[in-house]
């Protein structure tokens, strides 16, 4: 039911434990995964082989947005390929810390066309951050050839042109295009709730003053 894209980047070319952990907990979710990584140390890749249906190595350009831009181009899947999602993950977070099914059951029941772990309203725009986003079947279909379009013309980008072309510009690609956005946590809920812990006063403060400088 789900296709996972999942960015890997290591400057010592090595997988790590926690990236093994992430994998397997993804694969009993009835996720399918394709690794996309300049690794290509057999040792390191062989970690993971039992999680992982598909290999690609790439070079140092274009971070994550390069990795996930690369995956569409080989597979075929600028206009998705009959997953009911296709996620874009990458190994910047430890994952999961919790059972997962919750997680899963509320992606179906929330049913955003494009979801992801937690939202911000960094940077002055709202949008979900992209270490984990799922891909409905009309967000692939309506989402990823305008981002496949983007990235080919702009690929060569800081980080931070990055995430305000592609981390923001998928939520605002989705938006603009009428379908639903949303997030597992979010940052409107979670600033309620730190508003009222009274040993967060520090953070109580500045979500009272707007949440436009908090990232999540």
């Amino acid at each position: 039911r789900y296709l996972c894209l999942f960015a890997h980047y290591d400057r010592d070319d090595v997988v790590d434990p926690y990236v093994a952990i992430y994998l397997q907990a993804l694969t009993r979710m009835d996720v399918e995964i394709v690794f996309i990584s300049e690794t290509q140390a057999e040792a390191q890749l062989a970690t993971i082989r039992p999680y992982v249906s598909k290999f690609l190595v790439k070079n140092g350009a274009g971070r994550d947005f390069g990795s996930w831009w690369l995956a569409l181009k080989t597979l075929g899947l600028e206009h998705g390929l009959g997953y009911d999602r296709v996620i874009f993950a990458n190994d910047s977070i430890y994952f999961p810390v919790q059972p997962l099914p919750p997680l899963f059951a509320d992606l179906e029941a929330k049913k955003f066309n494009l979801y992801g772990l937690s939202d911000s309203r960094d940077a002055n725009a709202y949008h979900l951050q992209s270490f984990f986003l799922a891909f409905d079947r009309k967000a692939q279909a309506q989402v990823f050839p305008e981002f496949v379009e983007r990235f080919e013309t702009d690929y060569v980008l800081t980080k931070w042109g990055q995430i305000r072309e592609y981390e923001i510009g998928l939520t605002q690609i989705a938006q603009a295009k009428g379908l639903s956005v949303g997030a597992y946590f979010s940052i409107d809920d979670c600033r309620e709730d730190v508003i009222r812990v009274s040993r967060l006063p520090e953070w109580g403060e500045k979500m009272r003053s707007g949440l436009s400088r908090v990232n999540p």
